[in-house]
């Protein structure tokens, strides 16, 4: 399995880049669950560093996606949203790991990630 280097994270996810090894150790192993060597081949170091950004930012937000609130009055309340993906749509960075599988499915060589969409960290 190819993991994910602090290095690699960073750049796609500034915020991850100081992350605890034991942390980024767990997190290559659950997303070893969504990425496969095998079928994402080349690819498979970029698909996984989304996955763990993705998984990193739902567990720092308290485990919670989209929620929708309501009041009337003095009572409230405040229930979870469905976005339709499974969950990767709660995040730009499980929108692209979906963007990635779907490069993947279709054969396609290239991964092109949009400068407006994500900035890199400087080196």
């Amino acid at each position: 399995m190819v993991e994910v280097t602090l290095d690699l994270l960073g750049a796609i996810a500034p915020q991850f880049a100081n992350m605890t090894p034991e942390r980024l150790e767990a997190l290559n192993m659950i997303a070893s669950v969504y990425v496969s060597d095998v079928v994402f081949g080349e690819h498979a170091a970029v698909a996984r560093a989304f996955v763990i950004a993705h998984l990193a930012t739902i567990g720092d937000n308290g485990g919670s996606g989209a929620v929708k609130s309501e009041s009337v009055a003095d009572l409230s309340t405040t229930y979870a949203m469905p976005d339709g993906t499974d969950g990767w749509g709660l995040t730009s960075y499980g929108q692209e790991f979906m963007r990635i599988c779907e490069i993947v499915a279709q054969g396609q060589k290239d991964l092109f990630i949009p400068p407006a969409r994500f900035t890199l960290a400087e080196e």
